[in-house]
C-alpha cells in the first residue's frame, strides 16, 4: 500500500510542477509544393515542459541548414523553411521535440508535384548475338511516374510483356 502512495505521490509532484514530456502538434505542409516554389512547416508542442530541444529529419536523416533548407527555432516553435524546391524534397518530414523528461515526434509526407526526374536513365548497349543484356529504368516524381517498355517492330512500336522482360531473336541471323 505504501509503495502505491509513492507512485501516486510523485506523480501528484511532477504534475504540480510542471514537469511534462513534450506533445507535437500535428503540423502539414502551408503551401502545395511545386517544383522551384516555396513551402514550409511549423512545429510546437502542445504540453511538455521548457525547454524543449526541436530537431528536423527528412527520411530519418537529420536536416541541417542549407542554401535552400532553413531551420529557425525559439523557445516555443521550430519552422523548416524549404526554398526552391526540388522533385527530390518530396519524403517523411519529422519534427522531434525533446526535454528533460521525455520525447515525442509527428511526421508528415511531402510530395512535391512535378515531370519525372530519371534516377536511372535507360542507355544504348552493344552486345554479342545470343547473349542476355539488362536495361536499367527508374524515374522519380510526382504523380508517381509509370514506365513503359517498348520495342519497335517493323514500323510500329508496340508494348513489351507485363513482367518486364523481353527476348528478341533476329531470326534472320540464325
Amino acid at each position: 500500500m505504501a509503495f502505491k502512495v509513492l507512485i501516486c505521490f510523485l506523480f501528484l509532484i511532477n504534475c504540480v510542477h510542471g514537469q511534462e514530456s513534450p506533445k507535437v502538434a500535428p503540423f502539414s505542409s502551408l503551401v502545395k509544393p511545386v517544383i522551384g516554389g516555396k513551402t514550409s512547416f511549423t512545429c510546437q508542442s502542445l504540453t511538455g515542459s521548457p525547454p524543449f530541444q526541436m530537431k528536423w529529419f527528412k527520411d530519418g536523416t537529420e536536416i541541417v541548414d542549407s542554401s535552400t533548407i532553413k531551420i529557425r527555432t525559439n523557445e516555443e516553435l521550430s519552422s523548416l523553411i524549404i526554398d526552391s524546391i526540388k522533385s527530390s524534397y518530396s519524403g517523411n518530414y519529422t519534427c522531434k521535440i525533446s526535454n528533460r523528461y521525455g520525447q515525442d515526434s509527428y511526421s508528415t509526407e511531402l510530395l512535391v508535384e512535378g515531370p519525372p526526374n530519371w534516377i536511372d536513365k535507360p542507355s544504348n548497349v552493344k552486345t554479342k548475338l545470343f547473349q542476355p543484356i539488362i536495361l536499367r529504368c527508374a524515374a522519380s516524381g510526382y504523380p508517381k511516374s509509370k514506365t513503359e517498355w517498348k520495342k519497335l517492330e517493323g514500323s510500329e512500336w508496340i508494348n513489351v510483356s507485363p513482367n518486364n522482360q523481353i527476348t528478341i531473336k533476329d531470326e534472320s541471323l540464325e
